[in-house]
């Protein structure tokens, strides 16, 4: 510690303050910088629900097996190219639930 002119005791100063300030202002800069701060997340959604938060499950028909686990549905938004290799093998005509894009169950005649 040193004096300076009869004020307050001073520290010497070594250089790791401003490297810390530097460090921290490089660091808030690329936080900033990151895209996903400048996409507006609600802007995915539709009719102003996000698909991954809500627990949506909406029916639908299976119109056409496509092959490689794609199946077309009928739901009521229209039809829908969805996975379904969550579901044991459908067939057209079958009732799947689907949420997400994809068959997450298969709804039976007498169940649904």
């Amino acid at each position: 510690m040193y004096r300076d002119a009869g004020g307050p005791a001073l520290a010497r100063h070594d250089g790791r303050l401003v490297l810390c300030y530097h460090v921290l202002w490089e660091l808030t800069h690329v936080c900033f910088e990151h895209p996903g701060l400048l996409h507006d997340p609600a802007a995915d959604c539709d009719d102003g629900l996000c698909v991954t938060c809500t627990d949506e499950g909406r029916p639908g028909e299976v119109t056409t097996i496509l092959g490689a686990g794609l199946v077309a549905v009928r739901t009521a938004r229209g039809e829908e190219t969805v996975d379904a290799t969550l579901v044991d093998a459908v067939a057209p005509g079958d009732l799947v639930l689907v949420h997400a894009g994809t068959a997450i169950e298969r709804l039976d005649g007498g169940d649904g």
